[in-house]
């Protein structure tokens, strides 16, 4: 007995010392090849272009004058980084912007919110303001000023985060975009039509361009749906009620130019959330310090390894940046097909890191489908330009299919094509974001749709 008592427990040390040896040795080769790879690719500079329209955005609720824009923006997010780490329920969460203590908030209440068209109602808008035009005069009149400072979006040719990387980072709002697209609806419902186009058209361009240059990814995903969602969605359905002949101001033509693969990138936006992603897992072991028990504090140091972890939570993102993503982008493939790097327990490097692992394996899904809405966005542009170039095709009496088959090479997808809807009076696209609905219309006037009959 006493043999295998200590046969045991010689078995048992020697054990407990191949661990610690195993420990020590994935700890000192700190994170794979890979992995290295995947992260320069992500700390790639970002050349981006125009100006920053983080600090518009930021501070757009507030009558903040435009010289003191950036300033007041720079002490928030210095005040934001000072905080405590995030515990509980965390700090920034309730962060108070210094222009709150100094300016009106001008954000429209939860009643004139109710009021507002969304982009995904966006068919329905003319005929929601057009239901009680002097209520939506009025609202368009009671936010003027907002409306104003909205409108400053078009100077700048890029969203650049500025909000230190923490997990209760509070963000900009891109409600004022509802705003906007409510007051052009408004415009055409009141008789305006070349003003409600040209108004529609250039925050349709805005927004397209501010949702291509972006390392925010709410940004990029808010300005595409405010692009062809909202505004796209609501110009097909002023030309719907507009006749054939009503010329559209050039305004929409740069708006409806054919989207290049490079600007249907999600690297910017990918690079943009790994490294806010890096600096909320920094804070981790300061938080884990104040909030976990005596023994997670322990154990945190030895099952945790930030260098590694964001490392290791390189590989998916960079996914979206490498040749691959770039050749998939110019054939307009889905990005389904694309591999995602293997995220098993079972890795050395997660013998030293074992709560990065699986931070890495939650975080690894989190981005499948927005590559693949930004394709869907790059499609959508090409469904609006068509809609305009058959408006033009005045002299073509070919079958409306036809006349889709023969539109400019730029406005066709490599690899997926559109056609009509079941009824015959809209444009339809198959979506490759997966979602409630398979496909997107927009809808035709009478004299390019071809009904159906029963």
């Amino acid at each position: 007995m006493g043999k295998l008592i200590r046969w045991t427990g010689g078995l048992a040390c020697a054990l407990c010392l191949i661990v610690l040896l195993a420990w020590g040795v994935s700890r000192a080769l700190g994170p794979e090849h890979a992995h290295r790879q995947a992260l320069e690719r992500m700390q790639v500079p970002w050349d981006a272009p125009g100006s920053n329209a983080f600090d518009a955005l930021w501070l757009m609720r507030y009558p903040v004058p435009e010289g003191e824009l950036k300033a007041m923006t720079g002490r928030d997010m210095q005040r934001i980084h000072a905080l405590p780490p995030a515990t509980g329920g965390g700090h920034a969460t309730d962060f108070a912007s210094e222009a709150a203590t100094r300016f009106a908030d001008e954000f429209p209440g939860d009643d004139d919110l109710a009021m507002l068209c969304a982009p995904r109602d966006a068919a329905s808008c003319l005929a929601k303001v057009a239901s009680d035009v002097p209520a939506y005069e009025a609202l368009v009149v009671r936010h003027g000023a907002l409306l104003e400072r909205h409108a400053r979006l078009a100077r700048h040719g890029h969203v650049r985060n500025r909000v230190p990387g923490r997990v209760d980072a509070p963000l900009p709002r891109f409600d004022t975009g509802r705003l906007a697209l409510t007051r052009n609806a408004l415009l055409f419902a009141k008789g305006e039509p070349g003003v409600a186009l040209d108004a529609t058209c250039r925050e349709l361009d805005t927004w397209r361009r501010l949702g291509a240059q972006s390392d925010m990814l709410l940004a990029s995903i808010a300005a595409i749906t405010y692009s062809t969602d909202g505004n796209g969605v609501l110009l097909a359905a002023m030309l719907r009620d507009l006749p054939r002949d009503h010329a559209l101001p050039a305004s929409c033509t740069l708006a409806l130019a054919p989207p290049r693969a490079d600007s249907l990138s999600l690297c910017p936006a990918m690079r943009g959330e790994h490294a806010f992603t890096t600096g909320a897992l920094r804070t981790m072991p300061q938080t884990w310090k104040e909030d976990a028990s005596p023994l997670g504090r322990l154990l945190m140091p030895l099952l945790f390894n930030a260098d590694k972890t964001v490392a290791r939570m390189a590989m998916t993102p960079a996914h979206y940046c490498d040749a691959d993503a770039d050749s998939r982008r110019e054939r307009d493939l889905p990005f389904d097909a694309v591999p995602s790097p293997a995220y098993g327990m079972v890795e050395f490097g997660c013998i030293d890191n074992a709560i990065g692992c699986i931070l890495s394996s939650i975080a690894a899904p989190a981005y499948s489908g927005y590559q693949n809405r930004m394709l869907d966005h790059g499609e959508r542009l090409r469904a609006l330009a068509t809609l305009v170039w058959l408006r033009e095709q005045r002299d073509d009496t070919r079958p409306l299919a036809a006349r889709i088959a023969a539109r400019p090479a730029a406005l066709k997808s490599p690899a997926r094509e559109f056609g009509i809807g079941e009824d015959g009076r809209s444009l339809r696209i198959h979506n490759y974001e997966s979602g409630p609905r398979g496909h997107w219309e927009i809808p035709l006037p009478d004299y390019l749709s071809e009904p159906v009959a029963d």
